[in-house]
């Protein structure tokens, strides 16, 4: 009787995953190049992906500045440099516009942030930020130096405590696709 059992869950564990992988390569041949992901865990533990931080270098030159991570069954689609950003949330507004939350960012934040999908939320906070900025001094030429000499001195005041090198690597994970 146990080993009946056993055979059951193991035939059910079988067709589970192979669905699953079914789901993630047919996904898969709609997105931009990338690793190729695990059935179920995705990238989650293949050593040159993760952490993403220390290897989007790697996977630049690999796949482009365009390429997706699988993080357990979910793609991500990374965009990586000013241009490509640029593109993608101004030329091509219309497919990007929509883009879902990732869980923590829903949570935390409200659906109320920068990179909120209700454009009527976004395009409020957008003109409250701008007209603040400007009212700040945006734009004109004395507050840019300004902020120029305080960014120069923070960055060598990090660099003096030796605890961050002036090299530093900045990057946002905070949507899925």
């Amino acid at each position: 009787m146990e080993l009946t059992w056993a055979g059951v869950l193991l035939l059910l564990s079988i067709i589970f995953t192979l669905i699953s992988s079914f789901r993630m390569y047919k996904k898969k041949g709609q997105l931009p190049p990338g690793p190729t992901p695990w059935p179920i865990l995705g990238n989650l533990f293949q050593r040159d992906v993760l952490p993403l931080n220390k290897s989007f270098k790697k996977l630049i030159a690999k796949y482009g500045p365009i390429f997706t991570v699988w993080i357990g069954s979910k793609p991500m689609v990374a965009l990586c440099g000013y241009e490509v950003v640029k593109d993608a949330l101004i030329n091509q507004a219309e497919e990007f516009g929509a883009r879902t939350l990732m869980p923590l960012n829903r949570r935390v934040f409200q659906n109320k942030g920068f990179d909120t999908t209700d454009e009527r939320k976004w395009k409020e906070l957008r003109r409250f930020t701008l007209s603040t900025l400007r009212d700040f001094g945006m734009g004109k030429k004395r507050m840019s130096e300004r902020v120029q000499e305080e960014a120069l001195c923070l960055v060598e005041e990090i660099a003096a405590k030796k605890r961050f090198s002036k090299e530093t690597e900045h990057c946002s994970l905070t949507q899925e696709s």
